[in-house]
């Protein structure tokens, strides 16, 4: 059955929506976004499948949460600002909570052995996960059709600057020559050129599009120029404000690490799977907040619980407040709040105000078909990044306390036989019957379980 434009809904109904699916919105962002099509297109109609892949190609082209901004964006569409505030909050507040609780948890109990071993099965499983993810996207980005009679042979020419894309990202990623958001912008700048001569487009022409209910108030919304400027510099302040604070109290450990998750929001494109690598390098190799296990199983819980995968970063950050003591010795687990909190603040801020300042610009140019190549560029690059992650996860996750430059007989000597096969089992069970993540972390932690209690 076509979906002939959209039905109305009460703020009310729109909120409640929105707290429900904070949280269930388990499966990283892209079972998140598909989560939101199923229910609001599909199922209720609140929003015209074409104004959904409209938003959806803006959001894809920012840097930051994707889902978490696709939310805020089709909040505003169907009620103003302050609903699609309401929706970017209600989206990440309880994964957030969650997080924060989980976290504080880790940080006291995490050499407690039962702690251990249920980290230790998290990490097959998200090891699994991962793998499948890449797996998914190399079908659609590399190898899917962009029409019903495409050749063979022009799909794999159309493509091959894809694979050479995602290779040298990968490559990029693992060995730091170029920062990764510079080679990001590259990336989108790559997608451009080589597709700038094509016939691709994002979203379907206007005249095709079936008229919906939201269509007069979206039209009342007309962007100006002079109150997006007063929004863009006011909001700046309010994103920054913390900094300052911070920089008036004499605390320059919370300014480094506010700055350094204010420049996260800015640069990194791509979505979650695209910051956490530049993460992964500033958090474990440049500033040492965290372990390179740690940040694995940081991964494991943002994979497993509700929310943008992206709240990892409150994790990273509250360990990082904690463990290096950045309000003294007296204040640990403030300081580690803190600064989870600091974090949290820096990477959303710009998200809410990405999609409240631009949306009613990309809702009145109604056509983004000249920034399809820049997209394809990034999502070529974000698989890149994915490969990279899943290369660290299983070095991490089946070779556990392998030294940092090991022999030919020491990788032999740490492989983790029983860790692989439930990676194996998880992965397989996922891809072939459609698992859902939350099953396999379950799963995975049982069978892990087992494995150190028969002391395998």
């Amino acid at each position: 059955m076509s979906n002939q434009g959209s039905l109305s809904a009460s703020k009310g109904d729109a909120a409640w929506f929105w707290l429900k699916l904070g949280f269930v919105s388990f499966g990283g962002p892209a079972g998140q976004i598909a989560l939101m099509h199923r229910e609001m297109v599909e199922t209720r109609r609140w929003i015209a499948p074409e104004r959904f892949q409209h938003a959806l190609s803006y959001c894809m082209l920012l840097p930051g949460p994707e889902a978490q901004q696709l939310a805020c964006y089709l909040g505003w569409l169907m009620h103003g600002r302050a609903m699609g505030v309401l929706a970017g909050v209600l989206f990440i507040l309880p994964g957030l909570v969650l997080m924060l609780a989980l976290a504080v948890g880790y940080f006291r109990y995490q050499q407690q052995a039962v702690v251990l071993a249920f980290f230790q099965g998290l990490q097959p499983a998200i090891l699994a996960i991962v793998a499948v993810s890449v797996v998914k996207m190399l079908q659609t980005t590399l190898w899917s059709s962009s029409g019903a009679n495409a050749m063979r042979s022009e799909q794999r020419r159309k493509h091959a600057w894809k694979l050479g894309l995602v290779v040298l990202t990968a490559a990029v990623t693992a060995w730091p020559v170029i920062p990764f958001p510079a080679w990001m912008l590259i990336s989108a700048l790559i997608g451009y050129l080589s597709l700038s001569g094509g016939n691709s487009a994002v979203g379907s022409s206007d005249s095709a599009e079936p008229r919906d209910s939201i269509d007069s108030r979206v039209a009342s919304r007309t962007p100006s120029a002079r109150v997006s400027l007063a929004a863009l510099c006011t909001g700046g302040l309010i994103w920054l404000s913390p900094l300052g604070v911070l920089a008036a109290l004499n605390q320059p450990k919370l300014v480094q690490l506010g700055g350094f998750f204010s420049q996260s929001a800015l640069v990194t494109f791509g979505g979650a799977y695209a910051l956490l690598p530049f993460v992964l390098q500033a958090g474990v190799q440049q500033f040492a907040w965290i372990t390179p296990t740690q940040m694995v199983h940081g991964m494991a819980l943002g994979e497993s619980t509700p929310g943008p995968l992206i709240l990892v970063l409150v994790f990273v950050a509250f360990l990082g407040g904690a463990q290096q003591q950045m309000l003294g010795p007296d204040y640990i687990e403030l300081a580690g709040l803190l600064a989870a909190l600091l974090c949290t603040w820096c990477i959303f801020v710009p998200s809410f105000l990405f999609i409240l300042i631009g949306a009613p610009w990309v809702e009145a140019a109604r056509s983004l078909r000249w920034l399809d190549g820049a997209m394809q560029g990034i999502k070529a690059a974000v698989l890149g990044a994915m490969l990279y992650l899943a290369g660290f996860f299983a070095l991490h996750t089946l070779f556990p306390g392998l030294p940092a430059h090991p022999g030919w007989s020491q990788w032999s000597a740490h492989f983790s036989p029983g860790f692989a096969l439930i990676a194996c089992v998880c992965a397989l069970l996922m891809q072939r019957f459609g698992v859902s993540s939350v099953k396999v972390v379950a799963l995975a932690c049982a069978l892990s379980g087992l494995q150190l209690f028969l002391g395998g």
